[in-house]
């Protein structure tokens, strides 16, 4: 019959010490101690391998664990998931598929700052499609938090926040018109103007006919009972005007 070469073994889940109330390993000596009461190795418990300590039986120190189910079971599952009560082992592209945390820190070691933001803050997060870049824009900004949950709700599109993005009192194309600090646009184009309400129906070249004009006296009214007034006919009523006085005028014949 073969040699067997057979250590010391508990078939509870006694611990083995090395010290001199009940030492049972002697120095650099082996025991492993079970958890199951029969010796089957169908260990639910303690299931780890002990080695005497150095000071032997004569020392006050226990045994030395060293290895045993308790840990191997720990590493056996697939590299990459996360396993209830196991060690975490990445697989080839340093990956776990998951992982729960009370408390997470990013950083470098020694220098890591804990992330103080809520799993249900960071969620809102979802659905971003803003750059790097676009995040830096807010390097530096000083808003606080009151100031940022103003966007709370925020259905505006990244297009439509940037249609304020102008020179304030600059008319600039596809852009919200945005006054400056008099209350004043440089220029306004439109396809009707009101005032008080109602609806201006000159044209702009029936506007122009007023350009230059420095006077507008009470009887510019017409000269011919219509708005049609043109500004060389304005000229020739002024002068009219202006030396009626030494004019004859006759009755009308008729």
């Amino acid at each position: 019959m073969a040699n067997q070469i057979l250590i010391k073994r508990s078939t509870n889940n006694t611990v083995p010490n090395s010290n001199i109330s009940g030492g049972t390993l002697t120095a650099g000596e082996l025991g492993y101690s079970y958890s199951s009461g029969d010796g089957s190795g169908n260990e639910q418990g303690l299931g780890k391998l002990f080695i005497g300590h150095a000071d032997g039986l004569g020392g006050t120190r226990a045994a030395a664990i060293i290895g045993g189910s308790l840990f191997t079971n720990m590493l056996d599952h697939a590299a990459g998931t996360l396993t209830a009560s196991s060690a975490i082992i990445t697989n080839a592209q340093n990956h776990v598929d998951a992982v729960k945390t009370t408390g997470l820190y990013l950083g470098a070691s020694g220098s890591a700052v804990q992330v103080t933001a809520s799993a249900a803050e960071l969620n809102k997060l979802e659905g971003v499609t803003t750059s790097t870049a676009e995040l830096n824009i807010l390097d530096g900004a000083t808003l606080d938090v009151v100031e940022l949950n103003k966007l709370d709700g925020c259905t505006a599109t990244t297009a439509q926040l940037n249609f304020n993005d102008v020179t304030a009192g600059s008319l600039t194309p596809s852009k919200a018109l945005v006054a400056d600090g008099n209350s004043t646009i440089n220029t306004v184009k439109t396809n009707a103007l009101w005032l008080s309400g109602e609806q201006l129906t000159s044209t702009a070249t029936e506007l122009n006919l007023l350009d230059g004009i420095t006077a507008i006296d009470t009887d510019l009214s017409t000269t011919a009972g219509t708005h049609t007034t043109l500004v060389s006919a304005l000229a020739a009523k002024t002068y009219i005007d202006n030396t009626r006085s030494g004019l004859e005028v006759k009755d009308s014949v008729v």
